[in-house]
């Protein structure tokens, strides 16, 4: 499941603008990211651009499963906004205001692209799942006013009808 997150978060970075000029990256100093494996190259970029940092300075983690709160960081690290503050105002009820994620999930929710669960909790440790995943992108694009044309529809899915009506 994290490689099919990780391999979709960073194919969509490739669609932002903002990362269309990349310079040559540095080498990664993640002691888990080996030349040759089928990610390298996005993640040097994602590293170098300071969208993603790692899990720890040398540890990227690309199989472990990425957290609610990290796609809100990447996402919202993609989008170049300012975002000091935005966590002080969060009234999910498992959220802390000084959590290193509190002003990227106030900035999703800020932006619409996140609205967290009925229960009034955000799950900032609970694993995106594939349908999270495409709504947040879903809705983060439509907020920036960014349509991608011949998009698969969910019935090119084989578990298509398992999608939830959310």
């Amino acid at each position: 499941m994290r490689k099919a997150v990780v391999s979709i978060i960073l194919s969509a970075a490739l669609l932002f603008p903002a990362l269309a000029a990349l310079a040559t990256a540095a080498d990664t100093p993640f002691k888990d990211v080996k030349k040759g494996k089928w990610y390298y190259s996005a993640v040097e970029k994602v590293y170098t651009e300071g969208i993603m940092n790692g899990l720890k300075a040398d540890v990227f983690a690309p199989d472990e499963k990425m957290t609610r709160a990290q796609l809100v960081t990447i996402i919202c690290r993609l989008s170049g906004d300012e975002i000091n503050g935005l966590g002080q105002g969060l009234t999910f009820t498992d959220t802390k205001k000084n959590a290193w994620y509190s002003d990227y999930v106030g900035w999703a929710v800020r932006e619409g692209v996140v609205a967290g669960y009925p229960d009034n909790t955000f799950k900032p440790n609970a694993p995106v799942t594939r349908a999270e995943l495409a709504v947040v992108f879903a809705r983060y694009f439509t907020s920036r006013e960014i349509y991608l044309a011949d998009a698969p529809l969910t019935d090119s899915f084989t578990d298509g009808a398992k999608i939830a009506k959310w």
